[in-house]
């Protein structure tokens, strides 16, 4: 292992800073294209698919929430 110097470590601290900000780039790209908003939907019968998409959605995190709820009163409840 070659000895460090504040030359080598100054040089380290620059490839790990770029390599961060080169990583967040790529964060920052991915999380765009995953948050962004949907496309408009050109036909009634797709406005309507995505509408009762969401709806349904909704519907399953709901009944989760609750299933949650219920399992974790059933672990917390004094006997």
């Amino acid at each position: 292992m070659p000895p460090l110097t504040l030359e080598s470590i100054a040089l380290r601290k620059a490839q790990v800073k770029a390599d961060i900000q080169e990583k967040n780039k790529q964060m920052s790209s991915l999380l765009h294209d995953v948050f962004a908003p949907a496309a408009p939907v050109a036909s009634r019968a797709g406005n309507l698919a995505r509408q009762l998409n969401t709806g349904m959605a909704m519907f399953d995190g709901f009944m989760l929430g609750l299933r949650v709820v219920r399992r974790m009163r059933n672990v917390f409840k004094r006997k």
